[in-house]
């Protein structure tokens, strides 16, 4: 961690005894158990309330929570890119606005696109011999008729619609399925991951 320098080391989390440093607040990069990674943290310097309001203007928000979340998905990427210390200059409010215009373009797909994935080759070569082996049937019209709901539970991940645990974990399983370099999957399997954690934050409150 760090007090006046503005080089700021991770350390290990552990629950009700890691705390920030006066006048900073706690960000911390969070795995599940089953993970086997450890979770991990940082105290940082707050943002000033004219960046915040930065932020604001430049993305429709209106909390400092939110920003602030922002900011740990950037300390999270940081810290996966095998990082044992950051920089504030590497998480100020242009290094956040760099990071969230990054991440809207990467990951950003529509409906059209991922009709045209689907109807391009992952149908017949991965999803319907996945889905003949999961429902334990070879009627066509029957796996035609699923393969259409899969589909449309794929475009839904394009909209804002509610997403229950259960569908957000099947859909993982049949993404599992693509091949490595499916840019489409790809981005369909980040939404997916960033829903899961936005359920395990509901299940937090």
């Amino acid at each position: 961690m760090s007090t006046i320098s503005n080089r700021h080391l991770f350390t290990e989390f552990v629950s009700g005894e890691s705390k920030p440093f006066d006048g900073q607040r706690l960000a911390k990069v969070s795995y599940k158990n089953k993970s086997g990674k450890k979770s991990q943290c940082v105290s940082i310097p707050r943002l000033s309330d004219d960046e915040i309001a930065i932020i604001h203007l430049q993305f429709p928000v209106n909390a400092r929570k939110r920003v602030e979340d922002f900011q740990d998905s950037l300390i999270r990427a940081l810290y996966e890119s095998k990082k044992s210390e950051i920089t504030s200059e590497e998480i100020d409010v242009d290094q956040i606005a760099a990071f969230l215009s990054a991440s809207a373009e990467g990951n950003r797909i529509s409906a059209e696109s991922v009709t045209e994935w689907w109807n391009s080759g992952f149908r017949d070569e991965i999803a319907m011999p996945v889905l003949s082996e999961k429902y334990g049937t070879e009627d066509s019209a029957l796996l035609e008729r699923k393969a259409k709901l899969w589909c449309d539970a794929f475009i839904a991940l394009c909209g804002r619609n509610a997403i229950t645990r259960e569908r957000v974990n099947s859909l993982r399983e049949m993404l599992e399925f693509a091949d490595e370099g499916d840019s489409v999957a790809g981005k369909l399997m980040n939404k997916v991951n960033s829903l899961t954690e936005e359920l395990d934050k509901m299940e937090d409150i």
